[in-house]
């Protein structure tokens, strides 16, 4: 996963973490603010309804006060006076005021006057069930006893709920003694709901506490309202709020369940706010996360693939004269310029490294040599020694014997042979001093074409060797068969006394540019190493075989040995500046091998089954490569 694609993985997680905060704060804080903001104002609404309720029973009462602080009052409280009903106890002056009942009441009970009016028709209606509630012993309504005493609140009566408020019946000075009540009281009807709703501005609607007949909803939440609760809100849906409130009768019980049904309009604004919001946040959040974006890619991101991209390139071509040169104050431009530095320092090493390789090569060529020379001159010595001990052991001194004697008879050489007993025995002398000295001279032939044969190796060796180490390294058109023998030929007194057998299988190839020295170090080094991987191992197949093989855009020369082999775990490190398995080993020829491969363009590999079971070393080079060779 490449870095961009990381930071652009935690950008948008930072992205996703802030539009997660924000719908969290929605939730938790925004969204229950406005919910308890709407419940607020619920609550006050329907307190001003509630309170509403309240003054329009108070502006009862205090009418209430008006005609029970009278002295007319008191004295029809005790004379009955029909002049006082006639004028001042008229109902229809009273509806004025809004009164649906007018009762004097007696302090023991008696009802002094009772008049009760329908809201809807003005008809005068019984309202036996108050009646009866005015005038039972114990009667709070006749039980007032002090002038301060009052009742007030709502009753439920056949008709329906009632204001109701009862003064005491005092004196104008507002003293007593208290000679009954006077109770006044208003039907609570739909027109004085409609009152209410015009009053608070809303959508209200009232039932008793035990109304039988309710939508379902209504009588869960009349139900909760009666076991305690005194305001209820429940949500109808996303657009509605209904908001319950029971009243209490005179009692204290709840007797009337008040309905608002209240428009969401708060928590629609607050939805409304946070659409808006959440856009903003949105706009917000992806405009900073396109200048982050912006500035990170700027300032980090390009800069850093670009180093990567450099970084691989060095990497995976070996150009280590490539540089940077990335200008740049922070720690990016830092670490670009040490990179370069860093480069620069590899490129010395490596030339270090492989002019030391090369030596090492170079020594180790030179030590094959005189010792390939030293064999070769034991060879001579052998040779000459034997030559010497035959030529000191030659018959040649019998001939000059026979010789003489032939001249002592040379005037009687017919008779010396015919007669003289020496006669015979020296031609029988003669003819097996001939036979001996064509032998002798047979073998003195061979020993002299061994000497030459020998010297010639010599040079040979010596002739391959001035032409590897003066070689310069610039492409020449090789014949890489040709170059693979003269290898073979170098190595050929080691391979013989191993007792190895050397298979070759060439594929036809044309002369190649190739670097020349190059290659041949190469091979010096994958055939030396092959001998001593063979050598090292006792077993039945003893076979070294150099295979050249020819493909479309490349060419391949492979080093294939029965040797020890490569443990799986030294593969990957096997070219490795250092590395050897070797007691005397260096580190150097393997690694320079790789370098060599890759300066010449290809790349070597190797590979093995494991210990014991032998090793190939594969050199593939392109067809046609543009190598780039050392100036020096």
């Amino acid at each position: 996963m490449s870095i961009r694609f990381k930071i652009i993985l935690g950008m948008l997680g930072v992205c996703g973490l802030f539009v997660g905060m924000i719908l969290l704060l929605q939730c938790c804080v925004i969204a229950p603010s406005f919910r308890r903001l709407e419940a607020e104002s619920a609550r006050r609404d329907l307190l001003r309804c509630v309170n509403a309720i309240d003054r329009d029973i108070d502006a009862i009462s205090n009418g209430a006060f008006d005609y029970s602080a009278w002295d007319e009052s008191c004295r029809y409280i005790q004379d009955r006076n029909a002049e006082f009903e006639r004028v001042n106890l008229n109902m229809d002056g009273m509806m004025n005021n809004t009164l649906h009942l007018a009762c004097y009441l007696a302090s023991d009970g008696e009802i002094v006057f009772f008049q009760a009016r329908d809201p809807a028709t003005l008809e005068s209606i019984d309202l036996p069930d108050l009646r009866e509630c005015f005038r039972k012993p114990g009667s709070r309504w006749a039980g007032l006893r002090t002038p301060e005493q009052h009742i007030k609140g709502i009753v439920l009566t056949g008709r329906g709920i009632m204001q109701l408020a009862a003064r005491p019946i005092i004196t104008s000075k507002k003293e007593g003694p208290v000679r009954g009540s006077v109770i006044f009281g208003r039907f609570f009807d739909a027109a004085e709901i409609e009152h209410l709703a015009r009053q608070t501005q809303l959508a209200l609607k009232a039932w008793p506490a035990g109304a039988p007949s309710l939508a379902p909803a209504d009588r869960d939440a009349t139900n909760r309202l009666r076991q305690g609760d005194p305001l209820l809100l429940v949500a109808r849906d996303k657009q509605v709020l209904d908001a319950y409130a029971s009243f209490p009768g005179v009692d204290g019980r709840p007797l009337l369940v008040i309905k608002a049904t209240i428009p969401r309009s708060i928590t629609a604004q607050g939805r409304l706010a946070a659409r808006w919001f959440n856009a903003a946040a949105l706009a917000g959040g992806l405009a900073i996360l396109v200048f982050a974006w912006t500035g990170i890619s700027r300032t980090v991101v390009s800069p850093l693939m670009q180093l990567t991209g450099h970084a691989v390139h060095v990497g995976s071509t070996g150009d280590l004269k490539a540089r940077l040169a990335m200008a740049g104050c922070d720690e990016i431009g830092a670490l670009a310029r040490e990179f370069d530095e860093m480069v620069r320092h590899l490129a010395e090493a490596r030339e270090q490294m492989l002019e030391t390789a090369h030596r090492a090569g170079m020594a180790e060529i030179a030590t094959e040599v005189l010792h390939n020379v030293g064999n070769a001159v034991n060879t001579l010595s052998v040779a000459a020694e034997t030559l010497d001990e035959r030529l000191r052991d030659s018959k040649t001194g019998g001939l000059t014997k026979a010789a003489a004697l032939l001249e002592e008879n040379r005037g009687r050489l017919g008779e010396f042979f015919g007669q003289d007993p020496r006669g015979g025995k020296l031609a029988e002398y003669l003819a097996r001093l001939s036979q001996g000295l064509a032998e002798e001279q047979r073998n003195n032939l061979a020993d002299v074409e061994r000497l030459q044969r020998t010297i010639r190796h010599v040079c040979d060796i010596v002739a391959l060797q001035q032409a590897h180490a003066g070689s310069a390294d610039f492409l020449q058109e090789t014949d890489v068969a040709d170059l693979a023998e003269q290898v073979l030929q170098f190595h050929d007194t080691a391979i013989r006394r191993a007792g190895i057998e050397v298979v070759r299988d060439y594929a036809p190839l044309p002369a190649l540019p190739v670097s020349r020295n190059k290659l041949m170090q190469v091979l010096m080094n994958l055939v030396k190493n092959a001998v001593e991987s063979i050598a090292l191992r006792d077993g039945p197949v003893r076979r070294l075989t150099v295979r050249i093989l020819a493909r479309p855009e490349e060419w391949e020369i492979a080093v294939e040995d029965t040797g020890a082999g490569i443990e799986s775990a030294d593969l990957a490190r096997i070219f490795n500046h250092g590395f050897t398995t070797k007691a005397d080993g260096h580190g150097f020829g393997l690694h320079y091998c790789a370098n060599a491969a890759a300066e010449m363009g290809g790349r070597i590999v190797a590979a093995s089954d494991g210990p014991g079971r032998g090793a190939q070393f594969r050199l593939v080079l392109p067809q046609a490569a543009a190598v780039e060779t050392a100036t020096k």
